[in-house]
Order: C-alpha cells, then sequence, then structure tokens
C-alpha cells in the first residue's frame, strides 16, 4: 500500500463492470466513498448516453493515490479491446470519469474550465503528464 496522497474522482461505468471496478479500486489501496449509485446525467449529456445497448450507468465516488489513478487511466484510455475514449472532466470537483463510446478508440479527452484537449495512444507520455498537473490539484486538501 502507498502513502501517497489520494485524489477524490467519480467513476461512471456500465452496471455489468461495477463489481470488479471496486474490487480494482479497492486491491489498489483505494477507498470507495460512497455506495454506488444510478448515474443522473446532465442534460447535455443525454444524447451521448442514450443508446439502449449499454448497462444501466451507475456512478462510484472513490479516492486512490495519483500514480495508481494516473496508471489506471492510462490502461483503460490505452485498451484496444474496448471501443470509444476515455473522459477526464475536471470541470468540477471530484473529478469525474467515464468512457464515451463515440469518440474514437484509444483517445484521451480531458475537459476542463479552459477547454478540451485529445491524446491518442502515440501521445501517451504528454497526456499522462497533463493528467498528473490536473489531478494533484484535484487532490483533498
Amino acid at each position: 500500500m502507498t502513502t501517497e496522497a489520494k485524489v477524490d474522482f467519480e467513476l461512471v461505468l456500465g452496471e455489468g463492470g461495477l463489481a470488479e471496478a471496486m474490487e480494482k479500486i479497492e486491491r489498489m489501496g483505494g477507498e470507495i466513498r460512497s455506495p454506488a449509485t444510478p448515474y443522473e446525467p446532465d442534460p447535455d449529456e443525454l444524447d451521448d448516453l442514450g443508446d439502449s445497448q449499454f448497462d444501466p450507468l451507475m456512478v462510484i465516488a472513490a479516492s486512490l493515490a495519483l500514480g495508481y489513478l494516473i496508471k489506471t487511466i492510462s490502461e483503460v484510455w490505452l485498451d484496444e479491446t474496448k471501443g470509444g475514449g476515455q473522459l477526464v472532466d475536471a470541470r468540477s470537483s471530484p473529478v469525474k470519469l467515464k468512457r464515451l463510446s463515440y469518440v474514437d478508440r484509444g483517445k484521451l479527452v480531458i475537459v476542463t474550465d479552459k477547454g478540451v484537449e485529445t491524446y491518442g495512444p502515440e501521445q501517451r507520455d504528454e497526456g499522462e503528464e497533463v493528467l498528473a498537473q490536473l489531478l494533484s490539484r484535484a487532490q483533498p486538501a
């Protein structure tokens, strides 16, 4: 287990992946801060998430050491077996993480108050550096 400061985040995922995600967070020394609940999308997300092929969406509030969180986001972002891209929405606290089916496979989309940045697999180092800077500011006081 690590003594590195933990970062609070919310993970939005299909109900089918819930148990595995919660187990992985705890195995990596993280904490589940509240029970999983149904995800209530903002009105501007409804078109993005309205596809009936999705599992019901759930949200987990959790904390994980910064290094483990970056590693986990990177693994999901670069997973060639899954469609869609990885979103890191840092416009509010805690940071929200979710897959977006309409984004190209292997793309990382980072949204902040300053705008949107996108990174492909060939930009892994740069994307992880931006994640580290962004998430280190999101650590709880």
